[in-house]
């Protein structure tokens, strides 16, 4: 019988290789069979290691609001950029791809990428329009990815920013409320599991592992077109003046609520070449400055309390000084004998001296502590500067004397306006608030009410004719309100000395007088020119913010319209 011959080759070598085969074959699959049942933890960490990846799920800030729910500062999606250098290292061509389409010098984007090699993630370019990263990822370069993250902006820009202040690019709060309230606002950021492709891109989502939670939202006592008008109000005095700076805080007389704090110069904090400390700090809060003659209606008052005078007692001021120690205090002319509400209307240093010098040390000072001279407020802003104030028990005469008038004693605006809050609500102090609160502080009196209404009479006399504070009143919609208020000059120092023609022009008062429904303060710190008292440059910003604010908030008017509308008056200098 004839044998058969396999046509491809002898029988004994092709039965050896396909015994050779099936063992490789069985091998393997013993391997994958082993590895599936004793390695399985192990082959899917290795896989996920390649492919899957913790995702960061930024929360979205809460946002900031005045009182009127109107938007001070939002968040806006953006993407950023970032590559694995350990990916895109090999491939110069592609890093100067990136270079071109994100606009970055391509020197540079080498050698931040080359310092970076053992990490895995580098930021190249962030903040970025969706629209405009999304042309970046579409070209789909190796090691280069994008990340969803959430930009701060701010719509009223610098009329706010010295409130609101602003956050860093990773989205956490420097300056102002947004970092005094930032654990508040911040929210939680979330995490999911996701699988991505060679490419980088996002191909299944596994798993969320921690939802974000969104920050929450905050409510200023802020009313932004209370804090716009003040804004352009101050930057037009400042601008007229050639001033250094300028300050004001305006409050709700019957809550303390801070309805507009406002510094100029100001920086936009959506732009980071203006986010300098002189342009963002609160100087309402942060700058502290000798009051002056604002300051006499509280010696005033803390007489009256303590039963040593009226407001008719006269207060011989002859012959326009006297001597105090082996000092001088002075007077800018012979007012003769005052009673206490001239006294006031004139801003007598002789007279406001006599009156403080009848007065108990310790009752002056209570008095301005109590009304929160010295204190630190209840705002909690970052960089707050509580002032000066030093124990009285431990000054000589003539150091006393000054302080009555003003000098020797350091506040910011905020504190003078919330002293002049106590006055204009009957003689009761309520902190100033900057949070909208569900629920007021306790009103705590500090001074009686008699005396708190005798003294808003004589501020009321002070912006009178014949008063240092006449312009106050004069202005658009002012001739509608009474005003009752009271002006400061305080020379400068100027390293160490009293500057002879270096001023602080201030002035302190509300509206209307009788039933104050706004306080204001206005500092012009260091005007140039012939117009440097309190009176002619700080009270005119005072009656075109006050008689537009009363309109804006419906305060009925108190008084007959000018027929002929608010005229402009000059003020004899002499008188302050």
């Amino acid at each position: 019988m004839k044998r058969f011959v396999s046509p491809y080759g002898a029988t004994t070598r092709r039965n050896v290789v396909l015994l050779l085969l099936l063992f490789f074959a069985l091998g393997v699959l013993t391997r994958v069979v082993y590895l599936q049942v004793y390695h399985a933890d192990f082959l899917v960490g290795q896989g996920n290691s390649r492919f899957v990846r913790v995702k960061k799920e930024p929360a979205l800030r809460g946002e900031i609001v005045d009182r009127n729910q109107v938007p001070l500062a939002v968040s806006t999606p953006v993407s950023s950029i970032w590559v694995n250098p350990k990916e895109i290292i090999e491939t110069p061509e592609v890093i100067s791809e990136l270079a071109d389409l994100i606009g970055y010098p391509v020197a540079k984007l080498t050698e931040r990428i080359q310092a970076k090699t053992e990490s895995t993630f580098i930021f190249v370019r962030r903040g970025m329009e969706p629209s405009v990263a999304k042309h970046v990822v579409d070209k789909r370069l190796p090691g280069v990815y994008e990340l969803r993250e959430y930009r701060r902006f701010y719509p009223a820009a610098e009329v706010t920013s010295q409130i609101i202040g602003f956050n860093n690019i990773d989205d956490e709060g420097q300056e102002g409320i947004e970092l005094s309230y930032n654990d508040w606002l911040a929210g939680l950021a979330g995490s999911s599991e996701i699988v991505r492709d060679r490419s980088g891109r996002v191909v299944d989502i596994l798993q969320e592992i921690k939802p974000p939670v969104q920050g929450q939202p905050l409510e200023l006592t802020i009313d932004k077109r209370i804090q716009y008008l003040t804004y352009l109000a101050l930057l037009e005095a400042a601008q007229e003046n050639n001033a250094t700076a300028a300050t004001a805080v305006v409050l709700d007389a019957k809550t303390s609520e801070i309805l507009a704090m406002v510094s100029v110069p100001s920086g936009n904090p959506n732009n980071a070449q203006e986010r300098k400390p002189a342009l963002v700090k609160n100087r309402a809060i942060t700058d502290t400055f000798e009051p002056g003659s604002v300051l006499k209606p509280f010696v005033v008052a803390s007489a009256m309390d303590s039963g040593l005078i009226t407001a008719n007692t006269a207060i011989d001021t002859k012959p326009g000084f006297m001597k105090v120690g082996s000092h001088v205090v002075r007077d800018v002319r012979n007012y003769g004998e005052l009673d206490v509400a001239r006294v006031i209307k004139k801003s007598s240093n002789v007279g406001t001296c006599k009156i403080a010098l009848r007065l108990p040390r310790e009752k002056l000072h209570a008095m301005y502590a109590a009304v929160g001279f010295g204190q630190s407020s209840q705002i909690d802003f970052p960089g707050e500067q509580k002032g000066m104030l030093r124990d009285f028990s431990r000054m000589g005469d003539f150091e006393y004397c000054t302080n009555s008038y003003g000098y020797g004693i350091s506040t910011n605006a905020l504190q003078l306006a919330q002293a002049y809050a106590v006055l204009a609500n009957d003689g009761q102090y309520i902190p100033a608030t900057l949070v909208k609160q569900n629920t007021l502080p306790e009103a705590k009196r500090i001074i009686s009410h008699q005396s708190a209404e005798a003294v808003r009479d004589m501020l009321a006399l002070a912006v009178g004719d014949g008063g240092t504070g006449t312009r106050a009143t004069k202005g658009d919609y002012m001739q509608d309100y009474s005003v009752a208020g009271k002006t400061g000059t305080v020379h400068k120092v100027i390293d160490g000395q009293y500057a002879k023609d270096r001023y602080r022009s201030v002035f302190a008062g509300f509206a209307p007088a009788k039933d104050p429904s706004i306080v204001m303060v206005v500092m012009v710190d260091d005007p140039q020119g012939d117009a440097y008292y309190g009176g002619a440059v700080a009270g005119p910003v005072f009656a075109k913010v006050v008689g537009m604010t009363l309109r804006i908030l419906g305060v009925a008017s108190d008084q007959a319209p000018s027929v002929n509308g608010a005229k402009s008056i000059q003020i004899n200098k002499k008188d302050e």
